[in-house]
C-alpha cells in the first residue's frame, strides 16, 4: 500500500510539474529591462537635446527681440532729430521772411 501511495503521489508531482512548466531564467528577464534602460536613456537624450534647442531659439529670439527694439530707438530719435531741425529751418524761414517784408515795407 505504501509503495502504490510513493508512486501516485511520484505521478501526481510529475504530472504538476509538467503542467505548471519551468521558470523563465531571469538573463532572459533582464535582458528586456535593459533595453528598456537603454531606450529611457535615449529619450532622455532626446529630451535633453530639444530642451537645449528650444532654449537657444529661444535666446535666438530675445536677442533678435532686443536689437528691433534698439533699432526702433534709434529711428525714433532720428526722426525726432529730424523733427528739431524741420523746425528750426522753418523758424529761420519765417525769421528771413518777416525781415524781408519789413525790409520791403521801408
Amino acid at each position: 500500500m505504501v509503495k502504490k501511495v510513493l508512486v501516485l503521489m511520484t505521478i501526481i508531482i510529475s504530472f504538476a510539474l509538467i503542467i505548471s512548466g519551468c521558470p523563465k531564467k531571469t538573463v532572459v528577464k533582464e535582458a528586456p529591462s535593459t533595453k528598456e534602460s537603454e531606450e529611457l536613456a535615449l529619450e532622455r537624450e532626446r529630451a535633453r537635446k530639444l530642451e537645449a534647442e528650444k532654449a537657444e531659439k529661444e535666446r535666438a529670439l530675445k536677442e533678435l527681440e532686443e536689437k528691433r527694439a534698439q533699432a526702433l530707438k534709434e529711428l525714433e530719435a532720428e526722426r525726432e532729430r529730424a523733427r528739431k531741425i524741420e523746425a528750426e529751418r522753418q523758424k529761420a524761414l519765417s525769421e528771413k521772411e518777416e525781415a524781408l517784408k519789413k525790409e520791403f515795407e521801408k
